[in-house]
């Protein structure tokens, strides 16, 4: 199948960011560059960080980044116990904060995300319907995607160099191409 849609929902992912260029403002320091790391997707083995640039009080551009070592699947079925995968995502998006404050509250975000993954050879072990164990050897495999969406969320600098984005809700659209 070499078109597959995919619908995205991004729950409550937390950041950690320095701001830089940063201006005095009457209501505080006002940061023009956040440089984020995505703490929930550490939980996962999973490296993300975000570069985020304020253009105007209402918009903002973000260059996101995410790299997948190579790693097996975690608390994986015997059947796939030899899988290991590795890639990485690059998604440029543009933001539209509601609030006119920065790079604060609440937020639209239209994006693209450009993913490429692979996967190593691996044994695939079943059991068959008269209960035989039997093993297919797979091939190595990639996997190249790409996604159009419309994420909503918030964020707020909740210290001088923590910042809280909240991705509510997102959908995407896309195509991945399979290659063995």
């Amino acid at each position: 199948m070499k078109k597959i849609i995919t619908t995205a929902l991004f729950i409550f992912c937390i950041f950690i960011s320095k701001g830089q260029d940063a201006q005095s403002t009457s209501t505080g320091t006002d940061y023009k560059n956040l440089l984020k790391v995505n703490s929930t997707s550490l939980l996962a083995t999973n490296v993300y960080l975000q570069y985020e640039r304020k253009l105007s009080d209402h918009s903002s551009v973000c260059l996101g980044f995410s790299y997948l070592p190579l790693r097996g699947v975690p608390n994986a079925p015997d059947e796939i116990k030899d899988l290991r995968l590795n890639g990485y995502s690059i998604t440029p998006e543009y933001r539209y904060h509601f609030s006119g404050k920065g790079l604060k509250g609440f937020y639209m975000a239209p994006y693209f995300r450009y993913s490429n993954y692979s996967i190593d050879p691996f044994q695939y072990r079943y059991t068959t319907d008269n209960g035989t164990k039997d093993t297919i050897n797979l091939q190595s495999a990639s996997f190249t995607g790409t996604t159009i969406g419309l994420m909503f969320g918030a964020q707020w600098m909740i210290s001088k160099r923590v910042s809280l984005d909240f991705w509510i809700v997102g959908v995407g659209f896309g195509t991945t191409t399979y290659e063995a």
